[in-house]
């Protein structure tokens, strides 16, 4: 099993380095968020919760949406336009929350249009993955490279809360982002030009 796992190492590495968007949306831009509100924004830990709150409301709401994305233009390039809603969104709205903390009901709400919606089209990056690996060795080669990459993401919090800088927590969304739009780019490219695709084993198209 060992040996067979190895064999889709450069699958792997897609699959470890192309979640980054979706850890750091996860970590930073939901769970971190409360703590960065408090700490620079001088939001209550009560009204930090309620954003925390609407940003997951707004992601329950759209996920089916982005589920209908992937099966009508793909997994790959629904999870690509998360990657670039992140990194053209992220900055933005933390910028916004710092500058006006005093309007804590809009900053919740501006939040919530971004925030939840980036977590809701990084959805489509499970579809994704999935599909990175063949049936036979999808459960351990996904189980094994998928915690990999949410590990080091998942250090993400600590090493932010580490930097006095406010838009630390930002500018390491946006890079993970970045990160993620370079490497999903790369398998779109993989998937058009070699055959069989080595990054589609569920269904060629939509991809």
């Amino acid at each position: 099993e060992v040996k067979e796992l190895l064999q889709y190492l450069p699958q792997g590495v897609i699959c470890m380095t192309g979640i980054s968007s979706m850890i750091a949306l996860y970590y930073v831009a939901g769970m971190y968020s409360m703590t960065w509100l408090v700490k620079f924004c001088n939001y209550t830990p009560t009204a930090a919760t309620w954003q925390m709150l609407l940003n997951q409301t707004v992601a329950i709401v759209f996920c089916p949406v982005v589920g209908y994305m992937a099966d009508q233009i793909g997994v790959a390039k629904s999870y690509f336009i998360n990657t670039v809603f992140a990194i053209v969104t992220t900055v933005p709205t933390y910028l916004f929350c710092y500058i006006y903390p005093q309007n804590q009901v809009l900053g919740m709400l501006v939040t919530g249009s971004t925030f939840g919606v980036a977590q809701a089209l990084s959805a489509a990056c499970y579809h994704w993955v999935a599909e990175l690996f063949p049936s036979h060795i999808r459960g351990l080669a996904v189980s094994t490279y998928y915690s990999v990459g949410t590990a080091v993401g998942g250090f993400a919090p600590m090493i932010i809360s580490a930097s006095p800088h406010v838009l630390t927590a930002a500018y390491y969304t946006t890079v993970c982002s970045a990160i993620s739009s370079v490497v999903v780019a790369v398998a779109l490219v993989l998937h058009s030009t070699v055959k069989p695709s080595p990054v589609a084993t569920i269904r060629d198209e939509p991809y």
